[in-house]
């Protein structure tokens, strides 16, 4: 799922717009899996333990393969 916004945001992305705005698409993009994921608890579809794992997996995935906030020198998520 995540890829296929990743192919509409790039698209839209390479007309015009310019790197400095791809920087937090990590964030975007784990923000929108960690609400899927609250959904799917809710409506008790999987287990919190489940959605803790796929919560790691996600975020691993996520912030290796969209430049975040942090990658361009700002902060990010991982900030305290």
């Amino acid at each position: 799922m995540l890829d296929r916004i990743s192919q509409t945001n790039t698209s839209a992305l390479s007309n015009g717009v310019t790197e400095h705005t791809r920087y937090g698409q990590a964030e975007y993009y784990y923000a929108v899996s960690r609400e899927i994921l609250a959904d799917l608890v809710s409506k008790n579809l999987i287990t919190e333990e489940q959605r803790q794992r796929i919560d790691e997996l996600d975020r691993d995935m996520i912030f290796s393969n969209y430049p975040s906030i942090e990658d361009f020198g700002l902060g990010g998520i991982t900030d305290a």
